[in-house]
């Protein structure tokens, strides 16, 4: 195997007087982390940038 693992985090942020941040990272489900790279041929994670989590915000949450 060779490539990168990737992890995405995501948090809710809301002020009430007082900064709250949630982490709603279940949300992305199994998507919230994969790999990259080869293993038994290529394989690709679609959740690495910005624009990719937001496009997937956008339609599910």
């Amino acid at each position: 195997m060779e490539g990168k693992v990737y992890q995405v985090k995501l948090y809710q942020i809301s002020e009430n007087k007082i900064l709250n941040l949630k982490n709603i990272t279940n949300i992305l489900g199994s998507n919230a982390e994969g790999f990259e790279g080869i293993a038994e041929g290529k394989v690709y994670y679609k959740y690495k940038t910005i624009s990719e989590i937001k496009k997937w915000l956008d339609k599910n949450y």
